[in-house]
């Protein structure tokens, strides 16, 4: 799942599936301008659940990652990166989805937000 996120989402999100920002028990290697971003009231509650903001050198943006779930990704059930299409509503799209899918694993979303 780490390349597949690095082909995907582009090096800067590399850091969120490293295992030096505290997100719960997890810390992450980050390299840049990275920052804690607010989590949305309507899931801020679940275990786990962070955001942070990444700087998007290439189009001078920033990227919103949010990590929902189970800390600590295992073999049976690994972290899973999920990337939203067109539309407004972006990574709450996926809001439905989180409570269940970070039951046993690290769920990964984010969205790019142009300056």
């Amino acid at each position: 799942m780490r390349s597949l996120a690095i082909l995907a989402l582009g090096a800067a999100l590399a850091p969120v599936l490293a295992s030096s920002v505290a997100c719960g028990t997890t810390r992450y290697a980050v390299r840049g301008n990275v920052s804690p971003a607010p989590v949305d009231p309507d899931i801020a509650d679940l275990p786990g659940a962070r955001g942070f903001w990444f700087p998007e050198p290439e189009y001078g943006g920033k990227i919103y990652v949010l990590v929902a779930g189970k800390n600590a990704p295992s073999r049976q059930a690994p972290t899973v990166v999920l990337v939203h299409g067109l539309g407004d509503a972006g990574v709450r799209d996926f809001y439905p989805l989180l409570a269940e899918l970070g039951r046993d694993r690290r769920i990964v979303t984010f969205d790019q937000l142009l300056a």
